[in-house]
């Protein structure tokens, strides 16, 4: 590949691979002189990298990353553009050439980016990618909740689009978009999920001044109030019980911390913010929230609205109190703060559109959103995004933080539409304790999850206790649950996410799921997808006084007491790894441990898959031959003491590096019943699980206690269960070893 040159100097290009010559991405790469370090860059997800801008002479390229030996390309002489310099990654304490896993290649649906009112009747509509058969029928526009329009026509091409509509909208309206069809599909043949009350952009030019305005009489200004602590007052002596008021700013503002109340306003009253004519930025002066909502009250933050805070303030910037309701719209904003961005106890938060986005929260809890107790969460548009949470502590005890969405209790998340994407959360403990991470969502306490649009994705989550014994350390990079709540996933995409964590002492474990990490409670899946998620796990260096262990999951982990149905929907192109480190103190008294599933990891729980697809992930575990340790993986699916009861679906495609391909049963019960689904063995095609050890370790399910294993597929009216054995030989589909 020869780029072309840029400005005076030249380009050099490459890529990082795996031994097999699979893309590695995420790998460190250094431009060299000598001994001298010129530039760095970080790998893609492709493995290419590109160093510009560069002076002739003599250079090498050195790459490296987490669970590789670190190698260096031969030098080569820059004169002019140059490319194909790529650099080949062997797997750390691996004899020989390791199994890379495939670059992955994630053909996800298309999304619907944006939805803009550009006129009275027309809608124009921006999707992630071209997409065609979009028609009049399966779109639903509805103004202020309750009155529907219709759309008479379409037009456009590729990713732009535009809706025609019946009737006339407003510049004050509320305008959602829904999609319930199913004709919309991509080049691939991916269909557009259904949009459930998506905020439309209202860019209608509102002609009227500065201040403050009773809805039910746009017309006429109230009083000379123009900033927002003369707009509570004014209400506060002059409005209306149960009223609604819109405040329209033209300038930016600092405001002082406000309670919006019963008390400060009246009963019942909505207030509305927007933005005139652009941008109008809301700066918190001083310290606490920004704006309390109480019982009864409602704020909504409209167009051209960003409310700010600042990096020495520990409060959320938006806190909901018990009744009290946050209604976010399009072209609205919560960014800047040093907590998190929104918090609600008790309360509601709407969020058909804005963006919350740029929150840090220095402890457990969520970076963007954090509600808590029986709250009510409705996300139908809008995006949280870049928003982070760590939680770094010395003493022993539990922590929880969130990038995204931190939700604990018993309150309800629905999730219908919007993106949660960006989003990083890391926990560091160095007393000894249990770290939980949830880059895009973590909830615990016994609440529900309802999943049916939207995507998470690019998420990341991290833990480790690096100086304590008996620590655990779970890392969730779309989402993190644990309790007695349910996940509920009928639509939606979790994908590109990733989890790391780490074990560094002795009687520690590191456990890591990358798209789903449950610690007991209920996983429902109907539908939607969990794709090219990577999840790793780094088991202890120091085992002498007690072993450590690594478990990892590309797509879903799940462990304690539980359940996991999965009904339809797909688990697919996910990358799990779990490694023990090429040095440190091994004891064969206390050996390490690393496990992987790729698509699927359960332990102590019950897994019933009757629909759905496990596909195309992959799972290595690795440990260098000096230690005492024993590794094992499940392409698609690994069993730990539990019970994976299968009446339908499909497992194949998938690659386990060390073991089983398709299904792996370190020890548990495996029930696969005459009315349904399938495990494909080998020769496949690209329906193919496949044994990193070769036939006698099972493409199709290995069984290890008593080392049995299926090397053919398992068809959909084949019995096969772990409760026909002990045998003698080949019998009842089974081989032993």
């Amino acid at each position: 590949v020869v780029l072309t040159q840029l400005g005076s100097g030249y380009t050099v290009s490459g890529k990082i691979v795996g031994s097999s010559g699979g893309a590695i991405s995420g790998a460190t790469v250094r431009l060299k002189q000598g001994a001298s370090i010129q530039d760095t860059t970080t790998s893609a997800s492709t493995g290419r990298w590109t160093f510009s801008n560069l002076t002739a002479g003599i250079y090498t390229i050195q790459a490296a990353r987490q669970y590789y030996n670190t190698n260096t390309s031969a030098p080569f002489t820059l004169s002019s553009n140059l490319g194909g310099i790529d650099v080949t990654l062997l797997a750390e304490g691996e004899a020989g050439d390791p199994i890379d896993p495939p670059a992955i290649v994630i053909d996800l649906p298309p999304d619907l980016l944006s939805a803009t009112l550009e006129a009275a009747t027309t809608l124009k509509l921006k999707f992630s990618e071209a997409v065609s058969n979009v028609s009049a029928s399966g779109w639903s526009v509805e103004i202020n909740g309750d009155t529907s329009i219709a759309v008479n026509s379409v037009s456009g091409s590729g990713t732009e689009w535009t809706l025609t509509l019946s009737s006339a909208i407003n510049y004050w309206d509320e305008v959602t978009l829904s999609y319930s069809g199913s004709a919309v599909t991509d080049s691939g043949g991916n269909k557009l999920e259904p949009i459930g009350g998506m905020g439309v952009l209202n860019s209608l030019e509102d002609s009227r001044g500065a201040g403050l305005y009773l809805d039910s009489d746009r017309a006429n200004k109230l009083g000379s109030a123009t900033a927002i602590a003369e707009a509570v007052a004014y209400i506060n002596g002059n409005g209306t019980e149960n009223a609604a008021y819109t405040l329209i700013i033209d300038a930016n503002q600092d405001c002082n911390p406000l309670t919006l109340s019963a008390a400060t306003l009246k009963s019942g009253v909505t207030l509305r913010l927007k933005g005139k004519g652009s941008e109008r930025v809301i700066q918190l002066w001083g310290s606490g929230a920004l704006f309390t909502v109480g019982s009864g009250i409602t704020l909504v933050l409209d167009n051209h609205i960003t409310l700010k805070g600042h990096g020495s303030n520990y409060y959320s910037l938006v806190s909901i109190e018990s009744g009290g309701t946050l209604k976010m719209r399009a072209g609205s904003g919560v960014t800047g703060n040093s907590n998190s961005g929104v918090s609600v106890s008790g309360g509601t938060f709407e969020m058909s559109g804005g963006t919350i986005s740029g929150n840090t929260a220095s402890s457990a809890g969520g970076g963007g959103v954090n509600f808590s107790g029986s709250s009510t969460f409705e996300m139908s548009g809008g995006t949280i995004s870049g928003n982070t949470a760590s939680a770094y502590y010395s003493g022993g005890s539990v922590h929880y933080p969130s990038g995204g969405v931190y939700f604990s209790g018993s309150g309800i998340f629905n999730m219908s539409g919007g993106t949660i994407s960006g989003n990083t959360a890391s926990a560091y403990n160095s007393g000894g304790s249990v770290d939980y991470s949830g880059g895009g969502v973590y909830f615990s306490g016994s609440g529900t999850f309802k999943m049916s649009g939207g995507t998470i994705s690019g998420n990341t989550a991290s833990s480790a206790s690096p100086s304590s014994r008996a620590s655990s350390t779970y890392s969730g990079g779309g989402v993190n649950f644990s309790g007695t709540g349910t996940f509920e996933m009928s639509g939606g995409a979790i994908s590109s996410n990733t989890a790391s964590s780490t074990a560094s002492t002795e009687a520690s474990h590191a456990y890591s799921g990358s798209g789903v990490c449950v610690s007991v409670g209920t996983f429902e899946m109907s539908g939607g997808s969990i794709s090219g998620n990577t999840a790793s796990a780094m088991a202890s260096y120091y085992s002498a006084g007690g072993s450590s262990s690594a478990y990892s999951a590309g797509g879903v982990y799940y462990s304690g007491s539980g359940t996991f149905k999965m009904r339809g929907g797909s688990i697919s192109s996910n990358t799990a790894s779990s490694t023990a480190p090429a040095d440190g103190i091994f004891t064969s008294n206390y050996p390490t441990y690393t496990y992987s599933g790729g698509g699927v990891y359960f332990s102590n729980a019950t897994f019933e898959m009757s629909g759905g697809t496990i596909s195309g992930n992959t799972a290595s575990s690795a440990s260098p031959s000096s230690h005492a340790s024993s590794t094992y993986s499940g392409g698609g699916v690994y069993v730990s003491g539990s019970i994976f009861a299968m009446s339908g679906g499909t497992i194949g495609g998938n690659t386990g590096t060390s073991t089983g391909g398709g299904v792996f049963i370190g020890n548990g019960t495996f029930i696969k019943d005459t009315t349904g689904g399938i495990i494909y063995g080998k020769n496949e095609g690209n329906n193919s699980n496949t044994s990193g050890k070769g036939d006698t370790f099972g493409h199709a399910v290995s069984y290890a206690y008593g080392n049995y294993y299926r090397d053919t597929t398992v068809g959909a009216s084949d019995r096969l269960s772990t409760s026909m054995l002990p045998l003698s030989g080949t019998e009842f589909g089974w081989t032993k070893k």
